[in-house]
């Protein structure tokens, strides 16, 4: 009688799961709600342990899985400006990724929707600074080859530049000297005579 009477009145593993994983999340929300009023971090660590347990309890269950994306996910973007836009943009792959799983759960769920849009945008324009910061370190380096280039040509211009003044002055010279050459010749052959 008493085992049958337990089993009809007790609710299942899964229900109690369930319910506690709820009662944690709004541990979780009060917790991360105190933090805000006392600034103390304890309080938003224990606001992550208690959603990651709620998770963990109740997979299908996807308010502690959003409210875990906003916890990493808002206190990261008020620090935006403080990460390499790399490091940036790897916050916010995890941050899609986290809202993925939401909505592979739960399609309809507007906030989960609406956040993955955001965050797919914010991606999108981080990825466009990095390529517009390495287009950026191209061209520079595109004109320092150039730069190189055209010093080295110059360079070479002026090295043929050089050993063409120096085959004048040579070849001038030598046609100075032909002169006295002949001046001497002429001179020996007229003392011989």
């Amino acid at each position: 009688g008493l085992v049958a009477i337990i089993d009809k009145y007790l609710p299942t593993l899964r229900v109690r799961k369930s319910v506690y994983a709820f009662v944690l999340n709004e541990y979780g929300e009060a917790c991360y709600r105190y933090h805000g009023r006392s600034g103390s971090t304890v309080w938003l660590d224990e606001a992550r342990k208690a959603h990651q347990q709620a998770k963990e309890l109740d997979p299908h269950y996807v308010v502690p899985r959003y409210r875990l994306y906003q916890l990493e996910y808002e206190i990261d973007s008020r620090q935006k400006d403080s990460y390499p836009l790399e490091l940036w943009d790897n916050k916010l792959a995890i941050a899609e990724a986290w809202l993925k799983e939401i909505v592979d759960i739960e399609p309809d769920w507007p906030n989960a929707i609406l956040a993955l849009a955001e965050v797919k945008a914010q991606r999108a324009q981080a990825q466009s600074e990095m390529a517009a910061k390495a287009m950026q370190g191209s061209i520079a380096l595109t004109q320092e080859a150039n730069a190189l280039k055209q010093k080295q040509e110059a360079e070479k211009t002026s090295g043929e530049q050089a050993g063409k003044d120096k085959a004048e002055i040579r070849d001038l010279r030598l046609i100075r000297q032909k002169p006295k050459e002949q001046g001497a010749e002429n001179l020996r052959r007229d003392v011989g005579r």
